[in-house]
Formats: C-alpha cells, sequence, structure tokens
C-alpha cells in the first residue's frame, strides 16, 4: 500500500457501516486517519465506532485504536477511562493491547512504580504468547522510558525520542489494527 491513503479510502467507501465487513472498512479508515495525523478525524471515526458497532467482538477493536489516538493527542485521562470498561477487551490480544496501552498512559503519568508493575506483567505475558508486536513494544518502552528498565538516566536526546515515538506509535498501530 505504501501510503496510498487515499486510494485505500476510496476502496473502502462506507459511511454509514451495516454489515461486520463494512465495519471492518470503516475501522480501517480510522486507522489510515490515524497514520495520516488526523486525529480529530479518526476520533470521531472511532468513538462513533465504539458506540455503534453492533458486533461486541469489534468494539475492542475501535476502543483499542481511540486509546492509541487519545495517547496520541496526549488526552491520557480520557483514553484511561476507556480502558477500564473490561467489557471492551475479552481476548487475549485484546487484554495485551490494554494493558500495554496503559503502561504508556502511566509513564506519560509519571506513574513509574504502577507502570513498573504492569510492565513486569506485561513481559511475563509476552513471553507465553506471540501476540504481534507486544515484545517490541515492549523493548521500545524500554529504551523510551529509562525508568521500565530500572535506570534512572535518561540517554536518549530529543532527536532520538521524537523517532522512537514514532515507532512505538506505528507498532500500536499494528496492535490495535
Amino acid at each position: 500500500m505504501l501510503n496510498r491513503f487515499d486510494e485505500a479510502r476510496q476502496g473502502l467507501g462506507t459511511l454509514n457501516p451495516k454489515s461486520k465487513s463494512d465495519w471492518v472498512a470503516y475501522h480501517i479508515g480510522a486507522i489510515i486517519d490515524l497514520k495520516e495525523g488526523l486525529f480529530e478525524a479518526a476520533q470521531k471515526k472511532l468513538e462513533y465506532g465504539l458506540e455503534h458497532v453492533p458486533f461486541r467482538g469489534q468494539k475492542a477493536y475501535f476502543a483499542s485504536a481511540l486509546v492509541t489516538c487519545h495517547i496520541q493527542m496526549k488526552k491520557y485521562e480520557e483514553a484511561a477511562e476507556i480502558l477500564d470498561f473490561e467489557a471492551y477487551f475479552t481476548t487475549k490480544k485484546a487484554q495485551q493491547a490494554r494493558n500495554i496501552l496503559r503502561v504508556h498512559i502511566k509513564v506519560e503519568h509519571n506513574d513509574i512504580s504502577g507502570a513498573r508493575v504492569l510492565f513486569d506483567q506485561v513481559l511475563t505475558l509476552s513471553e507465553n504468547t506471540q501476540i504481534f508486536p507486544v515484545a517490541t513494544l515492549c523493548e521500545q518502552f524500554k529504551q523510551r522510558y529509562s525508568a521500565l528498565s530500572g535506570r534512572n538516566d535518561n540517554a536518549l536526546d530529543e532527536a532520538a525520542r521524537h523517532d522512537l515515538d514514532k515507532e512505538i506509535f506505528a507498532n500500536e498501530l499494528l496492535l490495535v489494527a
């Protein structure tokens, strides 16, 4: 697809989703908006999807993508509120996504002790399951947030942090797509 988002959007083409495949296409459209940095547009689609998707199993996709959107918009409280609804996160993959996103929110809130406890749980679970890209995100989080790996330094310069933040975002999108 190589960043041909307009072509992809045209191929999706549903504004009024009804069938399961319509809702999948609608979610993909929101993910494309996220990838393009159109966070407000993505937020509207994801909120609509979370509220209106009639298929219980698809709620987790909308919920976790909306959390990712809120994290990018630095709306951490809103993101945390969505993660509190356990009913959205019923599968192992959804629970792993929920936990890794919760770690991200906690470190951004400077709740390092809470983040470390949850991060250790995520690491343990990721060893027992092969949910892509949880292991990669764990490694990136250790690089980005030195306190998660027990270091008190911040060895990354601003450019490196920015690049790593982009990589984390890309992998969070892979996790929630």
